[in-house]
């Protein structure tokens, strides 16, 4: 039951990164981002990158390799910890550092920000649950 779950976060990781690209448009970074200076803009870009090369290698690891972090090592025990800071801090951010304007009153914002929220919970607690099942509990 772990595994599959691992193999679904590793999907859902894949598809996010997938679909990471077309925030652009969505969000309108093209014209916002003219609006800052070239640095910014520059280290927007970077970063962006690093996010999605960051959740393709997560994606790939939980989806084709489930077993690198369900066996019983220090390796995997480090990947897990690092995984699991990586959700719940993206957990946190989502109740956190978003402005609650950003959805109230509005239903479809008001529908990605609860859905957002149930993905970075369900990701937490699959990677949660196998640390605890390398007995870190």
């Amino acid at each position: 039951m772990l595994s599959m779950n691992l193999r679904l976060a590793g999907f859902l990781i894949l598809a996010l990164a997938a679909v990471y690209p077309t925030h652009a448009q969505r969000f309108g970074w093209r014209e916002e981002l003219q609006r800052v200076s070239l640095l910014t803009r520059n280290i927007f870009h970077v970063h962006c990158g690093f996010i999605v090369l960051l959740l393709v290698l997560q994606g790939i690891l939980l989806a084709m390799f489930p077993q690198t972090v369900l066996e019983r090592s220090a390796a995997a025990i480090a990947l897990l910890i690092g995984l699991c800071a990586f959700w719940v801090y993206r957990l946190i951010a989502q109740l956190v550092m978003f402005d609650r304007r950003l959805w109230v009153g509005q239903r479809f914002n008001a529908f990605v920000h609860v859905m957002f929220t149930v993905f970075w919970l369900y990701l937490s607690a699959v990677c949660g649950w196998a640390l605890w099942n390398q007995g870190m509990a």
